[in-house]
């Protein structure tokens, strides 16, 4: 997830009900497939959890978090 809120798989932008449909077809793949949210420092919390969502939606059960952090401005 970007600073803009977008979705990326693979360096392709994506929506929400696309990456749910991308997740159902790889969990019927793959039953045991992760994903790690990885988001940048200054994405919206709104998008992580919609995207966690969407991973739950889908069946997906092992999910991790990322952050890519932001340098500290004092």
């Amino acid at each position: 997830i970007d600073r803009d809120g977008q979705i990326e798989i693979d360096q392709q932008v994506v929506s929400l009900e696309e990456l749910h449909q991308i997740l159902k077809t790889a969990r019927a793949e793959y039953p045991k497939i992760g994903v790690v949210i990885r988001g940048d420092g200054r994405s919206d919390l709104q998008t992580v959890v919609s995207v966690h969502s969407a991973c739950t939606q889908a069946g997906v059960t092992d999910i991790g978090l990322a952050v890519r952090e932001t340098s500290l401005q004092r």
